[in-house]
């Protein structure tokens, strides 16, 4: 460990720019020394680097707790008005590593939008996670509507622990897109507006951990993220199993958004009942267990699992949560998504006399409604 540390403070030192550690953190003879002087060098020159990168909250990632509410602004998102046949938001949304994907609930999408008229009947909201679409909305109104927190429901079993690509997708289509011709287009008229404030409700979550799973290690570095020490074992200390372990380890505290508590060991791997392991080994390695087929497994692996009350599962997982949906803070931005909205609504009116008698007799209807509630 001592290794990787004094590699990785040479490396902060031979950064150009604000990115280099300080002359002073360049040298340290002792373990302490190096933790020192490396802990120095994060809090100070490199803090601000840090806290717009990786460790930023406003980075298109939601990381996803249960019963707890988030909007797009938290990852960064700002209100945008959009002209083209196709709108695509992408987020990404990093699931408990523990989280139970399942039909017992679903995840709340809270739409606020509206769409333009002139739209054809066809035009719809889509939402894809992990490259799948899992439900769509029609936009029915070809006048034009607008959605105040119109509720969209998410299955669970569409999403997995650790990371998900969540797409928001809307389909709007007009007549002038059914020729090839560019004088006929008006990118100058928007379609679409997807304001900040669209909500993500996560519902309370059941719980189990598995193991294996590459998703959950990919995505929160499970189970390696708790602060506990573990042992990674590099079974040939040649220069690419060696390269293999430290890309592996930058990676998971990356996933993990912490330093984690690592110990590099060379040799063989030894089972510890206290402590997690990873172990590097190379190709050939696989392809010599291959060969030696059930042989080559240790003989207490291929012993039947005799389950007992004793046998405590020693993972430890969190438990269905309860209560109302916690919000997160939503900055006081009414006036200005309000303002948005005018704007789009008037730069999307049609003059009376090109619309359908539909229309007309929807906004009739509309008016007169608004006239009864009011007087």
């Amino acid at each position: 460990m001592l290794m990787v540390r004094r590699r990785l403070m040479a490396f902060l030192c031979a950064m150009p720019g604000p990115m280099a550690a300080p002359l002073s953190a360049c040298g340290g003879a002792t373990r302490a020394d190096i933790s020192s002087q490396l802990l120095q060098a994060i809090q100070g020159p490199l803090k601000e680097s840090l806290d717009s990168g990786i460790f930023s909250s406003r980075s298109g990632t939601i990381v996803a707790e249960a019963s707890t509410t988030y909007t797009l602004a938290d990852t960064g998102y700002e209100t945008r008005v959009f002209s083209g046949r196709l709108s695509r938001t992408g987020i990404n949304m990093v699931m408990p590593a523990d989280f139970y994907p399942a039909d017992y609930a679903t995840i709340g999408l809270k739409l606020s939008a509206a769409t333009s008229p002139g739209l054809k009947r066809t035009a719809q909201f889509l939402v894809r996670v992990n490259d799948r679409v899992v439900t769509s909305y029609p936009f029915r109104n070809t006048a034009g509507e607008q959605f105040d927190g119109k509720l969209i429901e998410l299955p669970l079993r569409a999403f997995r622990p650790g990371n998900n690509k969540v797409e928001l997708l809307a389909e709007l289509p007009v007549d002038a897109d059914e020729t090839c011709a560019p004088e006929a287009r008006d990118d100058a008229t928007p379609r679409f507006i997807l304001l900040q404030d669209t909500k993500i409700e996560i519902p309370a979550l059941a719980r189990i951990g598995r193991l294996p799973d590459i998703g959950a290690l990919a995505g929160t570095a499970y189970p390696y993220a708790d602060g506990r020490p573990f042992d990674i074992f590099v079974e040939r200390p040649d220069a690419q199993s060696a390269g293999a372990a430290l890309t592996m380890l930058s990676r998971l505290a990356l996933a993990a958004r912490n330093p984690l508590n690592a110990d590099i060991r060379l040799g063989a791997a030894s089972p510890s009942g206290d402590r997690n392991a990873l172990v590097i080994t190379t190709q050939n390695a696989f392809a010599d267990l291959g060969t030696a087929g059930k042989g080559g497994f240790p003989t207490d692996a291929l012993q039947p699992m005799a389950a007992s009350l004793a046998d405590v599962d020693p993972i430890r997982t969190a438990t269905i949560g309860g209560g109302v949906f916690a919000s997160s803070p939503v900055p006081d931005n009414d006036g200005d998504l309000t303002a948005l909205l005018d704007a789009f609504r008037k730069s999307t009116t049609r003059p009376q006399d090109t619309l359908s008698f539909t229309s007309k007799l929807q906004d009739w209807f509309s008016g007169a409604g608004a006239f009864s509630a009011n007087g």
